[in-house]
This record gives structure tokens, sequence and C-alpha cells, in this order.
């Protein structure tokens, strides 16, 4: 008796017994437990016990391809996308309708595994992206050992991609099978990716025909890719980049004071000056002297204050003097050269607000 990483041509039951148990199963010395769910049978072994209508795995030499031709494994299939739900299962043998052949075992795999991998996106898509894909990656595995796409899948297999918000679902292929490269689909031209939405959810699939450009759901044979949970299906928000906000403030006069200037708008940064227009809405008091200027950046989404920076006066600083003689109606522009404070990179969802504080007495 003796524990395998693959099972011998000439083994013994105890062999079975102990190689099953070592990688996750719990069965005795009765073989007909060697059939059971107990078993923890690897599936992704290309030989293991299979529906083969046949007394001895030696009269087939391709016996572990079982009757219907499956390799074993059930693999999720509809007309509709909407139906393709599910994993894939083992097709085990079931004593009375097919024959139990210790026989099978021979070149048992333990370790084999799922002979691909997908990548969706997850999180948050921007809906300016152009770099939004689905993957499918195609395992090289020995075939002799172990389950490979090619046992599974048609030959004329094309990786599709089932883009659904709410009760409208778009679908999209390649035109390239994936046999012959046709593993990467750019999905980022979706309509359904365009525009500020949650709960957004991704599928991918195999089909046997051609979708060359988003449409819905069209009637044909859909192949689940759905191996493992999780492995085909994903949620997505879709979020548009909001740009950084900045504007000016007053320090240093009373709120009475400062309510008589008015700032339009917000500021515009460029070449390095930051500038906003304002208006003296009635006469100030007092004449008050910018005495220093600093840029405070505060997160978006909740208000924290991040960073903040003293920048310098300079001649191009105006205004350094608030005058008791200026007029209602002028115009009280405010610009200076800006250094702005390092920030750290935000989501996609958050911005920040710069706000420069001229600081007057």
């Amino acid at each position: 008796m003796a524990v395998y990483n693959r099972i011998p041509e000439r083994f013994t039951n105890l062999d079975i017994r102990d190689t099953l148990n070592a990688y996750g199963g719990s069965v005795g010395d009765n073989s007909l437990n060697y059939f059971s769910a107990a078993a923890h049978i690897n599936m992704w072994s290309k030989r293991k016990p299979v529906k083969r209508n046949i007394m001895f795995n030696t009269e087939d030499p391709n016996w572990f391809r079982a009757d219907s031709g499956n390799y074993g494994i059930n693999v999720p299939r509809a007309a509709d996308i909407a139906l393709l739900t599910g994993t894939y299962t083992y097709d085990i043998p079931v004593q009375g309708s097919y024959n139990l052949r210790v026989g099978d075992f021979a070149g048992y795999n333990p370790e084999a595994t799922v002979p691909f991998t997908t990548m969706l996106p997850s999180g948050l898509i921007l809906a300016s992206g152009s770099a939004t894909v689905v993957k499918l990656m195609l395992k090289s595995l020995d075939s002799t050992y172990n389950i490979v796409p090619a046992d599974i899948f048609p030959s004329n297999s094309y990786l599709g991609c089932a883009v659904t918000y709410g009760n409208r679902t778009l679908i999209k292929t390649l035109s390239v099978t994936i046999f012959n490269g046709g593993v990467t689909l750019n999905i980022s031209d979706c309509e359904l990716l365009k525009s500020d939405k949650t709960g957004v959810r991704i599928k991918v699939f195999i089909c046997t025909s051609q979708v060359p450009s988003w449409q819905g759901e069209t009637t044909q044979s859909y192949y689940s890719l759905n191996a493992e949970d999780g492995f085909d299906e994903s949620t997505v928000d879709i979020v548009t980049p909001h740009a950084d906000v900045y504007s000016f403030g007053i320090l240093g006069l009373s709120i009475i004071e400062a309510r008589k200037i008015s700032l339009i708008g917000t500021a515009i940064i460029n070449s390095g000056s930051l500038f906003q227009e304002g208006r003296l809405i009635s006469r100030l008091d007092n004449n008050y002297y910018l005495k220093s200027v600093k840029v405070i950046a505060t997160r978006a989404s909740d208000g924290v204050t991040v960073a903040e920076k003293a920048q310098s006066i300079t001649s191009s600083t105006t205004p350094t003097r608030l005058g008791n003689d200026w007029m209602a109606g002028e115009s009280v522009n405010f610009r200076t050269p800006v250094s702005m404070p390092d920030v750290p990179a935000l989501p996609a969802n958050d911005y920040y607000r710069f706000t420069c504080y001229f600081r007057f007495e």
C-alpha cells in the first residue's frame, strides 16, 4: 500500500484507498466506497472512474472519454445565457447503472487542476476607460493525466462576454476561436459600461457562433466557464472620474466683512498659477493686507484634510490689499503662483478639493 501523486498501471486496492484518503477522501477497505462522494475523486484527472458501458477498460483504449464523450465532467450548457448557471460537476458512475471498475484508477492524478483560469474586472470600472478586458487563460498541462480544454470545449469555441444591467443584457464574442489565440476580449465599447451605474454583472462564456458586435441575447449553445464558484462572473460599478476642484478662501476678516466679497464659480489652474474671479458686493469697513498664502487639500468623499502647503507671496500674487476705498461692484480677482501639496492617489470615484487660502490682517 502507498500514496501516489499518480497511481501506476499496477496497483492494489489499498493503494487506491491510501491515495484517496491522502488527498481529502475518507474511504475504507470496501472498494465500493472508492466510487462515492466520500472518495473526493479529483474530476480533473484524465483517468478516473467514468460512465463507460464496458466490463474492463482494456476493451477500449479511450475508455476515459466515457460513453457521453464528456470525460466524466458535466459542463453546464444552455440556449439562453440567463439560464447558464451552476458549476462543473463530476459525472461519477453509479452502482447498478454502470460497471464500477477499479481499473479506472490506473493513471489517476490526484493533483490534477482546472485546465483554465479566467480574469474579469471587479470593483470599479472607469466609464471613460478603453482597456477593460476579460480573459481566458488556457493552461499547458500533460493531456495524458489531466483534463485539458480540448477535452471539454468544441473546436469552434469562441470566448464571449455578457454584460447585464437591470433587465438588459448585451453579448459579444471574439471572432477567433480560443484554440487559435482568441482569449482576450476588450469590452470597453459596451454601451452599458459608458455611464455611472452600480451592480453591473459581467459574465464570460464559451459559444460556438461568433457575435462580433454587442447585441441582445441570441439563441445558441452557451457553455459555462464556471469550473468553480466565481470563475465566470463578477459585479462592478461604473464611475466617471471626477476632476479635482480648485478654489480660493479668505481668512482674517470678520464673517460680515468676508461676506462682502463674492468669489464666482471655481478657480482655474493654468501654467502653475491659480485664478478666480471675484466681486465686491459692498464697501469694506477696513483696509486689510495679505500676510500669508497656503493651499489645503481635502478629500471630497469625507472632507478630511490630507495635506497643506505654504505658498510664497510674489509680485504676481493679487490682491495683496483689500481696500475700504473700493466701490461696490468692483472686481476683486484672486491670482497667485501655486505649488500644490503632494497627495496620495484616490479611487476613481473620489477627488480632491484644493483651496488656496489668503490670510489678511
